[in-house]
């Protein structure tokens, strides 16, 4: 559901400074991270991003920080490892001993409640989906993703009125291009269909 796709470091919003030779071989050791991780080699894929991250956490570079944090708790889930997950994503929300980006704080919150939805706690799900949409903004790109995301507890835990409300929000948000339309309009077909069997049981 929320598209958070391995991410190499990156600047966001103005040209970014030349990066530092260190920030320079942190991106080398992300970008092997993230070719590991297409290939499906997890132990090598964690091992590039914890090389990449102590090299950025070296220099304070907080983006590098916040992005390899996402990379290694998308490695955790993606091997199985949900606690290892949650601890790398509690990592990045904490503010501690810098403030790290709130578009990458809400892509962590969104993991978190995408990890809490597999684990059908539905409840911590919402939570941590309404804080990372508080994070966002109104510009985050992983804003629409965040409001499916409620949607989908909203809708798992049976209340189809606030699904249909988050997703109708989730496709306000969206650009016409977003996969996250495509998953909106299927939210908004499965609360109606809810509802519908809900009422014809009645």
């Amino acid at each position: 559901m929320l598209v958070l796709a391995v991410l190499v470091v990156a600047g966001c919003g103005s040209t970014p400074p030349s990066p530092s030779r260190v920030e320079r071989e942190a991106q080398a050791f992300s970008q092997r991270g993230a070719r590991a991780f297409e290939q499906g080699q997890w132990e090598a894929a964690r091992g590039f991003y914890s090389e990449a991250l102590r090299l950025d956490r070296s220099v304070e570079n907080r983006d590098g920080i916040a992005t390899n944090l996402l990379n290694l708790a998308r490695v955790a889930q993606a091997s199985g490892k949900p606690v290892e997950s949650h601890v790398q994503l509690d990592q990045l929300l904490t503010d501690a001993p810098l403030t790290l980006p709130r578009e990458r704080q809400a892509e962590a919150a969104g993991r978190k409640a995408q990890l809490y939805l597999a684990e059908s706690n539905l409840d911590l799900a919402a939570h941590w989906a309404a804080r990372g949409e508080a994070l966002c903004g109104e510009t985050c790109p992983t804003l629409a993703a965040l409001m499916n995301l409620r949607a989908m507890a909203a809708l798992r835990s049976g209340d189809q009125s606030g699904a249909l409300t988050q997703a109708a929000r989730a496709l306000a948000a969206s650009d016409e291009r977003s996969p996250e339309r495509a998953n909106a309009h299927r939210l908004m077909g499965e609360a109606q269909l809810q509802g519908r069997n809900a009422a014809n049981a009645l």
